[in-house]
């Protein structure tokens, strides 16, 4: 099992600096893009945002059924006493 990750990262982005390289560059634009359009449409960036984290999944190779990077972002909940897990 990967480590999680512990970066410290701003509340407003998805994931840290390292793993947000992982992510493909159309999967990028289509976070960005639904992120700035998530008021009219949040399943929209919901379904960008769980693409992104499959994707740093799979270039980790970690099992997508027990993931463990956890990204936390807007569509997910989360305790803010855990924050840095990401």
């Amino acid at each position: 099992m990967q480590p999680r990750c512990r970066a410290q990262i701003p509340i407003d982005h998805l994931m840290c600096r390292r793993h947000w390289h992982l992510v493909p560059a159309d999967i990028k634009s289509r976070v960005n893009l639904t992120y700035r359009r998530r008021s009219a449409d949040w399943q929209t960036y919901r379904e960008a945002v769980t693409d992104a984290k499959a994707a740093v999944r799979q270039a980790l190779g970690v099992d997508g059924a027990r993931p463990s990077l956890v990204i936390v972002d807007e569509a997910t909940d989360w305790n803010p006493s855990e924050r840095n897990d990401h």
